[in-house]
């Protein structure tokens, strides 16, 4: 049976927000390192939630585990003062994969989120 922990995202402080800087995904700023464990349950269950502190609607790029494939990247369009669900529910990754963001206009979007970790 699994051990299941709940935790901040690794690219926070203590649970704080995550102040997307990067402009692109690929250059964006690491929101979370997924777990690295071996076993077939191992992983992160993660969700995030953005606020949008700027004065013009900021579009959001995710790299979800990478950069390359279509089904890596995705976008949100979050209007001005928007704070609320980024990710569609809680969303899975493993094997030591990497959640960057990138926004329209740097340090203006900031990332909230939580991990419930898997370990067989």
């Amino acid at each position: 049976m699994p051990t299941l922990t709940r935790l901040p995202l690794s690219g926070s402080t203590n649970g704080r927000g995550i102040l997307i800087t990067g402009t692109t995904a690929t250059d964006g700023t690491t929101l979370h390192t997924a777990a690295t464990g071996s076993a077939a349950g191992d992983g992160d269950d993660i969700t995030l939630q953005a606020y949008n502190s700027a004065t013009e609607t900021q579009t959001v790029v995710i790299a979800w585990g990478g950069t390359t494939l279509v089904n890596d990247i995705w976008k949100a369009d979050l209007p001005v003062g928007f704070c609320g669900a980024l990710s569609p529910g809680s969303m899975f990754l493993r094997a030591g994969l990497v959640i960057k963001a990138g926004a329209t206009t740097a340090s203006k979007v900031t990332v909230f989120g939580s991990v419930i970790r898997a370990t067989q």
